[in-house]
């Protein structure tokens, strides 16, 4: 049996994506690919369109789940010894 890789998560930022000058298709819509950061919480997704006179805002939410990680704490004096 062999050992599996250990991925320890280290992206923790807050904001998941800001895209701030995305343009719509022919049909109205917009696609964009992120990846998610490592956090394990509800990112809440906040659109607001405007085109010259006219405007719209929608919310929505999204969230991000990862397998469980643990770190191992052994206490200090364990890691003392030569």
């Amino acid at each position: 049996m062999q050992p599996r890789a250990v991925y320890c998560r280290e992206n923790f930022s807050p904001l998941a994506a800001f895209f701030s000058d995305s343009t719509t298709n022919a049909q109205g819509t917009v696609t964009f690919d992120f990846t998610m950061p490592d956090n394990l919480t509800r990112y809440r997704l906040m659109v607001y369109a405007v085109e010259h006179n006219r405007f719209g805002i929608t919310e929505d939410s999204v969230t991000a789940r990862l397998p469980i990680m643990l770190r191992p704490s052994p206490p200090r004096y364990l890691l003392s010894f030569p």
